[in-house]
This record gives C-alpha cells, sequence and structure tokens, in this order.
C-alpha cells in the first residue's frame, strides 16, 4: 500500500513521541523499537522504514527541535534589530522552551550522548551544521551593524559557542528553581561575558599567539629535529624492523 508523504511525516513524528515517552519513562536501553512502534499505533515492521535503531530516533528528536527556532524566531517582531546578546538568548530560551515537556528524555539523551562521544559527534553533525547556521546568521548581522568586529575564526567562535550551548541544556535539565530561573540568570551572565570577548576581539588575538607560536617555536623545533633524525628514515627503519620481527622478506 502506497504511503502519502504527509502520512510519512505524521509516522516518523507518531514514532518519535512514542520514543520520548518510553526513553523517559524506562530509559533508553530499556526501550525496545517493538514497543516503540506499537506505542505509536504502527506495525513491527513499518519502525525500520523509518529508523534502523533507536540511536537514529533520539538524534531525529533534537534535528527536529532544532530547526524549530529559526520558525520560532522569525515570528518575533524586529527580531533582527535585537543585539547579539539578545538574539542568544532568545534562542537558548526558545530551545529550552521546545524540549520542556520532554526534560527528562534530554537528560537521558546527553548522558548516552556523553557516554558515546565519538558516535555522537558524527550523528550530530547535521544538527550542529543547522544550530551553527542560525547563530552564523547572528554574528554577521552583528558585524555589519559594528557592534561587534569580523574575525578569521569564525568557524572556531561557532564551534565554541555549540560547546556552551551543551553546557547551558545540562545545566537546564538539573536545574530545580522555580521556573528555571538559575537557568537564566546563568545564561545572562555567560552571554554578557561571550559578548565582551568577541567585541574586544580576544579570541583572535589568543590565536593569533598560538599561531606565532607554532610557526616559531614548535614547527621551527620539529624542522631542526627532522634534520637530525629525517622522518624518511625514521620510517625506513621501523618497516626494517617490522620486517624482521615478522619475518617478512618484503
Amino acid at each position: 500500500m502506497n504511503v502519502s508523504n504527509e502520512q510519512k511525516v505524521e509516522n516518523r513524528k507518531k514514532l518519535i513521541t512514542a520514543a520520548v515517552e518510553i526513553m523517559s519513562e524506562k530509559g533508553f536501553q530499556a526501550a525496545t523499537m517493538r514497543e516503540i512502534s506499537s506505542r505509536a499505533g504502527l506495525g513491527t515492521a513499518t519502525i525500520y522504514h523509518y529508523f534502523p535503531n533507536k540511536e537514529k530516533i533520539l538524534y531525529a528528536y533534537f534535528q527536529d527541535k532544532y530547526e524549530e527556532v529559526p520558525d520560532l524566531l522569525s515570528e518575533i517582531p524586529d527580531f533582527t534589530d535585537f543585539t547579539l546578546k539578545e538574539k542568544l538568548q532568545i534562542q537558548l530560551e526558545s530551545l529550552f522552551d521546545l524540549y520542556l515537556e520532554d526534560r527528562e528524555f534530554v537528560l537521558e539523551a546527553y548522558k548516552l550522548m556523553f557516554d558515546s562521544p565519538l558516535r555522537s559527534f558524527s550523528e550530530f553533525i547535521p544538527i550542529k551544521d543547522s544550530f551553527i547556521k542560525t547563530v552564523n546568521i547572528f554574528f554577521e548581522e552583528s558585524i555589519n551593524n559594528n557592534e561587534i568586529p569580523d574575525s578569521a575564526y569564525r568557524n572556531f567562535i561557532n564551534n565554541l559557542y555549540w560547546d556552551y550551548t551543551a553546557l547551558m541544556t545540562l545545566y537546564w535539565c538539573n536545574d530545580t528553581s522555580t521556573g528555571f530561573t538559575n537557568t537564566s540568570q546563568i545564561i545572562d551572565m555567560t552571554l554578557d561575558i561571550i559578548i565582551q570577548v568577541l567585541k574586544g576581539g580576544i579570541i583572535s588575538k589568543f590565536a593569533d599567539i598560538g599561531m606565532f607560536l607554532f610557526k616559531n617555536h614548535i614547527f621551527s623545533n620539529f624542522q631542526n629535529m627532522n634534520k637530525l633524525f629525517p622522518l624518511k628514515d625514521i620510517i625506513k627503519n621501523a618497516k626494517n624492523s617490522f620486517n624482521r620481527n615478522t619475518g617478512n622478506t618484503e
């Protein structure tokens, strides 16, 4: 039976919702694909047309939430006229609002991601790209408005801010204050520091110092070492030693 695109979207949403409910109740490890499909009201085999495993459902949840944030921001009147700090703060708070009803699941997911950082890194690339695309627009607007200077290390700054967002998410997940006021305060204070760092070009200055040290000390020392112990000779000796030890006559 052919399934319309609208029905596919609806089925995918049902599966993610069911997975979130079950993983919030009993944890990621105890949840099964069969149970998720049953909770979603779909056949057991159907789930595999959308997701090959539980991990993919987990990351699909975050992908959907991150993609919803720009739509929410676009509904705010005169949002493009806000300061960089205001934009970043509203972006974070909007994301947490989307997470709110699934807070236990978000915490469970973050625990899993920290247990498997290498797998999480690769799976989160499209989510991270979506996030950074939005943040980069904020930076571009602020640069054009002379709020912050441009930087040759924009990608590095974007990645740092991605890590900052993860830390704030973890803080929010564990915040027991009424209305998450502690989260709002820590975001407000830390964003003040981030904006001052961006305005002062401190990251660029530290990066320039790092490049200077690398080129004039670390790299030059490596070149001197290579003169004393040529890399090609080291590789050749290592290969000969390996051949002797293994009996390889090649």
